[in-house]
Formats: structure tokens, C-alpha cells, sequence
């Protein structure tokens, strides 16, 4: 019932825009965690909520806690759970935003992940395509970080895949699109 009222108000922030639902839906998740036990499922989902509260805030200091909820929910989560792959590609996406906000270069790492997560998802599903545009913005910045031209190669390889997968709803495909169009221009 506690990850439900959370997710409710989760929802209501998206539809609404109203960032107190989105930090009350932060502290219910927080609650069903200590209820429920540390199972990744329970660590997960908050562990993205807290990730898009820090979308929010903008404050780096609410970067640290997603990750270590979402590190602790992918380190009880079966190499061949379903839930895996989305599981890799949020804690890159933190990875990748911290080293955004507070400069601390875990991009090694969120490639690693966005890579992992790419290969695990099912070919031609919205979510390998997802995690393509995902592995590409990531090798696109640490290029611009490190300059490697092998980076931006497989920046633009990783966004060709994405925005050419069958999986992608139309309004998907804009974005991967986009996304492309950025690597390459």
C-alpha cells in the first residue's frame, strides 16, 4: 500500500507538474523500503523517483541516495530478470548526471551499464532502443570530456541503432531522431 500511495502521487506530479508530490512520493517510497525489506524491486523504483526529484531540485545531493538505492537494487537483481536492463540504464543515466552537476567521472561506468543494458534488452523492443539513445548521449559526452573520435564513432553507431530500430512509438522515434541529429550536426 506504501509503494502504491507513492506511486499515485508520482503520477500526480507528472500530470500536474507539482514538485511537492513528487518529494512526498520520495518519502513513501523511502517508508516502503524500510517496511518491505531491501529487495531490488523495493530499492528500484524509488531509486528512479529520486533520480527525477533531483530533475527537480537540481541539487547535486540528491544524486548520491538514487544511486545507491538503484546500486543496491541491481546487485539483488538476476542476470536474466527482465527488470535488469532498465535497472542498468537508470543508474548510468545517474552516473552520467553526476558527472553533469559535480564533475565526478563515473562515464567509464555508465557506458559499461548503458552497454550491458542495450545487449540485454530484447532487439526491436522501445527499450533497446532506449538504451542505444541512452549509450550514445553518454559516449557522445565523454568524447566531448576526453576527445576520443572512437567514442563519437560509437556515439553515432549507438544513435543510427536507436533511431532505426522497429520498436520505437512514433513519438519515440522524434526523439531518437533528435538525438542523432545532435551526434552528428
Amino acid at each position: 500500500m506504501l509503494t502504491t500511495l507513492a506511486s499515485v502521487l508520482r503520477t500526480r506530479y507528472f500530470a500536474t507538474g507539482t514538485p511537492a508530490d513528487l518529494a512526498d512520493a520520495v518519502v513513501w517510497f523511502e517508508r516502503a523500503v524500510q517496511h518491505d525489506g531491501r529487495s531490488a524491486r523495493a530499492l528500484g523504483t524509488p531509486g528512479v523517483a529520486l533520480s527525477e526529484f533531483f530533475g527537480c531540485t537540481g541539487s547535486v545531493r540528491d544524486l548520491r541516495r538514487p544511486e545507491e538505492c538503484l546500486r543496491e537494487s541491481l546487485a539483488g537483481t538476476d542476470a536474466r530478470s527482465p527488470e535488469r536492463p532498465a535497472r542498468l540504464a537508470h543508474l548510468a543515466s545517474v552516473l552520467a548526471d553526476r558527472y553533469v552537476h559535480e564533475g565526478r567521472n563515473a562515464l567509464d561506468e555508465a557506458v559499461a551499464l548503458y552497454t550491458e543494458a542495450e545487449r540485454a534488452a530484447p532487439p526491436g523492443s522501445p527499450e533497446h532502443a532506449a538504451h542505444s539513445s541512452g549509450l550514445g548521449t553518454v559516449l557522445l559526452t565523454r568524447h566531448e570530456c576526453q576527445g576520443d573520435l572512437a567514442d563519437l564513432r560509437e556515439a553515432v553507431r549507438a544513435h543510427e541503432r536507436a533511431a532505426t530500430s522497429p520498436g520505437p512509438e512514433r513519438d519515440d522515434e522524434a526523439l531518437y531522431l533528435d538525438q542523432w541529429g545532435r551526434v552528428c550536426g
